[in-house]
């Protein structure tokens, strides 16, 4: 990885399992002020799911799924009604993510050019989904990780970049591929990326129920 600064923390790929710098793990401040470094990447499955993600629960990831549980009160009042329609009968944590993404999805149409939250609302999310018709990533995922809060299932709001790369070719990220996603957590996978943001396609729906 060469960023064209020293920035002050590092710019990990998602899934970093190793760093070739002593003592250092994902999210570390970069305080030898590098503009140059090696990451060892995990290889995903098809669930996607950390590297780490064994089927015991550490005293850090206990710790993350409580502060990934919490929900203020009025949101969870409205949000929890919504979530429990969208899964029906779907116990399944796995399946319900699924169905909560696709909602998500469908809510509105996808525009970076979405306006601010109307004076009415004090809930983004709330307003993203009753009454905005067009919304962007942050809307996207600040929605569906509030969503997975409310059926009882840790999750969070994570931003960073998305790129297309392939071993062994460079790839220049820029300010343009920032996007923002939900993890959630899976009991004996882990922390589990879900991408709730619709894909740009020209065919599109202009309009959803």
């Amino acid at each position: 990885i060469k960023p064209q600064f020293a920035h002050e923390m590092l710019y990990l790929p998602y899934y970093a399992r190793s760093i070739d710098i002593s003592n250092m793990t994902r999210g570390m401040p970069n305080t030898k002020k590098l503009n140059e470094y090696s990451v060892t990447q995990a290889q995903l499955d098809q669930w996607a799911v950390q590297f780490e993600a064994d089927r015991t629960v550490t005293e850090r990831q206990q710790l993350q799924m409580q502060t990934a549980s919490r929900l203020p009160e009025n949101t969870r009042k409205w949000a929890t009604p919504l979530a429990q329609s969208i899964v029906g009968n779907q116990k399944d944590p796995y399946y319900q993510a699924l169905y909560i993404a696709e909602y998500v999805k469908n809510s509105a149409r996808y525009d970076k050019n979405t306006g601010r939250m109307s004076d009415e609302y004090e809930d983004f999310a709330q307003w993203f989904l009753e009454e905005s018709d067009t919304g962007y990533c942050v809307h996207y995922a600040t929605a569906g990780a509030v969503l997975l809060k409310a059926l009882g299932i840790p999750a969070r709001y994570v931003s960073g970049y998305m790129v297309n790369t392939r071993v062994g070719t460079p790839k220049e990220v820029l300010a343009s591929d920032a996007h923002a996603w939900v993890e959630y957590w899976l009991p004996g996978f882990g922390w589990v990326a879900l991408e709730v943001t619709p894909p740009l396609l020209a065919m599109q729906p202009e309009e959803t129920e």
